[in-house]
């Protein structure tokens, strides 16, 4: 009978020794884990609108179409792209984080504007034309905006980010003192895109929009994503 009361002592002790080291094992797995991404190559969005064209003088025809088309949109209005951008991530979600897990989700952007180059109206926009006008290639908005697929394609998560673009164009000097453009994303595993929890992997992408008349770029090494996996205690 004693035996038997050391060997239920012993046992009793050997499951609580091991439950604690599940435990803590549980807790040391349940840490932030960070992904990151940052391409290379420059990144490119073509002009939206047109120039700002005023002062024409030549043939009436050929300037009043060209006021017509005085910053209007090129190719109609522009719409968010993943052009060039390459700001994509295969995030794994393991189990610990599935069902009450979150995503901190990061990003940022050097972004730059030029001229889109002088337009010769003729036999482009216009037939005939004798004369000159003034082309002001005006700045604007750009936008980013993070996006995930849960299965089903690509959604817009939360509002656009948004930064400002000065004006461009010959004999105007500008000084842009931050060209840098960040946005951030909090994604929850009880969000209504999942409905079941995180899957065994999220892919988060950034996409971005012109609405200038400028070609912006984004220069190699010079944007980043990044996707911090965080644990949600009890």
């Amino acid at each position: 009978m004693k035996m038997l009361s050391v060997l239920f002592v012993m046992l009793f002790c050997f499951s609580v020794l091991v439950f604690a080291q599940d435990g803590l094992k549980t807790q040391v797995e349940a840490v932030p884990k960070v992904f990151k991404v940052t391409p290379s190559g420059t990144a490119t969005l073509p002009a939206a609108r047109w120039p700002q064209f005023s002062n024409c003088n030549g043939e009436a025809e050929c300037c009043a179409t060209l006021a017509g088309l005085s910053l209007q949109y090129r190719n109609g209005a522009p719409q968010f792209s993943d052009e060039d951008l390459g700001l994509t991530l295969d995030v794994p979600i393991d189990k610990a984080y599935r069902t009450r897990g979150s995503i901190l989700i990061a990003w940022t952007l050097r972004i730059e504007g030029r001229d889109a180059g002088i337009i010769n109206p003729w036999g482009t926009l216009c037939g005939a034309w004798h004369g000159s006008v003034v082309e002001t290639f005006k700045g604007g908005q750009i936008y980013s905006q993070a996006y995930v697929n849960s299965g089903s394609g690509f959604k817009a998560l939360g509002q656009p980010a948004s930064m400002t673009i000065p004006d461009g164009g010959t004999g105007v000097n500008v000084n842009v003192n931050d060209p840098t453009h960040s946005g951030s994303y909090l994604l929850k595993a009880t969000d209504p895109e999942f409905p079941n929890g995180f899957p065994a992997t999220v892919t988060i992408k950034v996409y971005w929009k012109n609405d200038t008349a400028q070609i912006i770029t984004s220069s190699a090494a010079y944007r980043s994503l990044i996707a911090t996996v965080l644990p949600t205690s009890e």
